[in-house]
């Protein structure tokens, strides 16, 4: 666990494998991750 507080994260990539291994390992670090593909899905 870390002592760190959880952040809230947006994530925008438009590869997904990239996208998808990123916000895992965030999570995985306990972050909240908001993922979009681009700038259009990240403004909704």
């Amino acid at each position: 666990m870390n002592s760190h507080p959880a952040l809230v994260v947006l994530l925008v990539e438009d590869d997904d494998t990239i996208r998808e291994l990123t916000a895992m390992l965030l999570e995985g670090e306990g972050h909240i991750v908001h993922a979009a593909r681009d700038g259009d899905h990240a403004e909704r």
